[in-house]
């Protein structure tokens, strides 16, 4: 993937096979209107993201898997919260996935993955950073609703399917479990495996 590229994707937003225009570029995304509003594109500047979430659902037609309904929601610094939808069916099935991974990657390397960086240096800078009831320092993870102070040297972080969890590796009963689809969800995710992984390294 070129790094200061320019991409572009026409997206079908539905069975019928209308499609709308994503633009992501390194310094803004942007997204092809409906028609019935004035202005053709909805742009967001990058210094203006604050948050990204995503995810892929299966379309099922009794009981049977037909297609798969992707969405992409982008919350700008003034609370605007800008909605990508577009799905697939049958033959185009496969083809839009690897399009939705392509895009997932592309929004780490221009956007979230800067957004994790502004969020790492404000931890150094103000010694705790509080995301998702999670509540980082320099000693570990305190986990608000449980009171609880995992260490950093205790801190487990493991992916499932559809969510991943953070827990005490010596007292499992300790952890909180989030969604990906969730706000800040991926940001607290980078952090902690970032995190985690950096003090492994130097011991």
């Amino acid at each position: 993937m070129e790094k200061n590229g320019v991409y572009t994707y026409n997206l079908s937003t539905g069975l019928l096979g209308n499609k709308r225009r994503l633009i992501l570029a390194p310094d803004y995304l942007e997204y092809e209107n409906s028609p019935l509003q004035s202005s053709p594109f909805t742009r967001i500047n990058k210094e203006d993201i604050v948050d990204i979430k995503h995810d892929l659902e299966f379309i099922l037609w009794y009981r049977f898997y037909v297609g798969c309904d992707f969405t992409l929601d982008v919350k700008s610094q003034d609370g605007h919260i800008l909605s990508v939808r577009f799905k697939s069916y049958f033959s185009k099935n496969d083809s839009y996935r690897e399009i939705y991974a392509k895009i997932v990657d592309i929004i780490w390397d221009y956007y979230l993955s800067g957004l994790v960086e502004k969020w790492k240096e404000r931890l150094f800078a103000k010694k705790s950073v509080e995301l998702k009831d999670v509540l980082l320092t320099e000693e570990g993870v305190f986990l608000l609703d449980q009171q609880y102070l995992i260490y950093w040297e205790d801190v487990e972080v493991k992916e499932y399917n559809d969510y991943y969890a953070v827990f005490s590796k010596s007292q499992p009963v300790y952890n909180k479990i989030l969604r990906y689809n969730e706000w800040g969800s991926e940001v607290l995710y980078s952090l902690a495996t970032s995190l985690t992984k950096g003090r492994e390294e130097k011991e």
